[in-house]
């Protein structure tokens, strides 16, 4: 009994040692800020997986403001530009709230504005991490991170995601996936003084209106008048030249002689003169 009690007590001061020294260590459950802004990040979606991504593949370039309530941590408000690469989406601009969701997007070529509400948003703490259970480590863009695992409100559904920490900085969570989108967040930062007060106000658009129609033809300008006119007296300036080149050397004992009043002695007497245009 002794000896199991002493092996016992020296698991304990082992596991305390090692926890002390920091060999045994709780893997960082870094929380998003309160204004938090994306400088730079990834979206990927994959129809593969259903979710969001249903309607098509997408990946692209984002920036994103996310507002959360310093009393209960919620996200609050939500906005995010997408730069896609898509065959039919180019173009997207989302906010969000709690409760709600306005999306607009300039698809087919760009050329058509369309909107997209919804009666749901994102319910998400910026602690979220506190309650997930570490799952491993992995490698993602040749950063080395902690696989978090859990559950979240995402489009008002709650759903299973996947997170990551970054283990080059603790204090960042480098992305997270759910519902076939991921999300990374190569680059962002903590906007301490809050966002600008029109930062998640949607923009007043008319949705769903029809391709613009093609621009008018251009009006000619005053230069481009001047080159037309200029061409046009080149051109005439031209054709005198020829004219009495071909008079003088050519016709000036005939019809040179009725165009100028001269007579035959005269035309004679001066055709090799007219006939000398070098």
């Amino acid at each position: 009994m002794s000896s199991k009690v002493t092996t016992a007590t020296l698991a304990v001061v082992l596991v305390l040692a090692f926890t002390a020294t920091g060999l045994v260590h709780a893997q960082p459950r870094p929380a998003l800020p309160l204004n938090t802004f994306i400088e730079y990040g990834l979206f990927v979606c994959s129809s593969a997986d259903g979710g969001y991504c249903a309607a098509g593949d997408a990946n692209g370039l984002i920036r994103g403001w996310l507002q959360f309530d310093p009393t209960t941590d919620l996200l609050i408000n939500y906005r995010e530009e997408a730069i896609l690469n898509n065959s039919v989406l180019y173009y997207n601009r989302e906010f969000a709230t709690a409760t709600t969701t306005h999306e607009f997007s300039l698809v087919n070529g760009m050329t058509q504005l369309t909107c997209f509400d919804m009666d749901k948003g994102g319910v998400i703490n910026r602690f979220f991490l506190q309650n997930a259970t570490h799952t491993g480590n992995t490698t993602i863009r040749g950063i080395p991170v902690w696989t978090w695992t859990g559950m979240w409100y995402a489009r008002g559904d709650l759903a299973s995601y996947t997170a990551w920490v970054r283990m080059d900085d603790p204090t960042k969570i480098l992305g997270w996936a759910s519902g076939g989108a991921t999300y990374l967040y190569l680059s962002y930062t903590d906007e301490t003084k809050g966002f600008p007060a029109n930062t998640f106000v949607p923009p007043a658009l008319n949705c769903n209106m029809p391709p613009p129609p093609p621009p008018p033809p251009e009006k000619p300008t005053g230069n481009s008048h001047l080159k037309t006119a200029g061409a046009v007296f080149a051109g005439i300036s031209a054709f005198e030249h020829v004219y009495f080149l071909v008079l003088e050397m050519i016709l000036w004992r005939g019809r040179a002689r009725k165009i100028f009043g001269t007579t035959a002695e005269y035309a004679d007497s001066t055709a090799g003169l007219a006939a000398n245009q070098v």
